[in-house]
C-alpha cells in the first residue's frame, strides 16, 4: 500500500490494492517527507518511506496521519478500513468522488515535478546560450 504527500498536507493512496490481515499492514510513503505516522491513536515511525502498522486496533475505518515533525507538517490521509465478506481484508476506504479528487491531485503532483524540472533544464540552457561575449580589445 502506498500513500503519496503532497506539498497541499494530503496523503493520496496511489496504490490502494486491498491487503490480506496478517497482523500488520505495510506502508510506503512517497513525495514529501513523513518521519511517523498516527493510527487509531499510535504513532508509528517512517524508516525510510516505510512504516509497519499493526491491524488489531483497525476496526472499522480509522483516519490515518503522516507527520514531518521537524517541520511541523501534517498530511491527512485516506482513512483505512477493513473490507471483504468477512472482513479479513486491510485497504483505503474512499468514496468515488473522494477517488476521483485523489488520482486528479496525484497527477497533478507528478505533473507539477515535471514542470519544476523541465524549467531547471530550460534555464541551464539559456544560461549557455546567453554567454557573455568575449573580446580581444575591440568593440564588439
Amino acid at each position: 500500500m502506498t500513500y503519496y504527500l503532497t506539498s497541499g498536507g494530503i496523503g493520496i493512496a496511489t496504490d490502494a490494492a486491498p491487503v490480506p490481515d496478517k497482523g500488520k499492514v505495510s506502508i510506503t510513503f512517497e513525495g514529501e517527507f513523513a518521519d511517523c505516522v498516527a493510527l487509531c491513536g499510535k504513532f508509528y515511525p517512517i524508516i525510510d518511506g516505510y512504516a509497519e502498522i499493526p491491524t488489531g486496533n483497525i476496526c472499522g475505518t480509522v483516519p490515518v496521519t503522516a507527520y514531518n515533525l521537524g517541520e511541523q507538517r501534517r498530511y491527512a490521509c485516506d482513512p483505512l478500513g477493513r473490507i471483504g465478506t468477512r472482513g479479513d481484508l486491510i485497504a483505503p476506504v474512499r468514496d468515488s468522488d473522494t477517488a476521483h479528487i485523489a488520482a486528479l491531485a496525484a497527477t497533478c503532483a507528478t505533473l507539477e515535478a515535471r514542470l519544476s524540472r523541465l524549467e531547471e533544464r530550460l534555464t541551464a540552457f539559456g544560461e549557455r546560450i546567453d554567454r557573455p561575449t568575449f573580446s580581444f580589445g575591440g568593440t564588439v
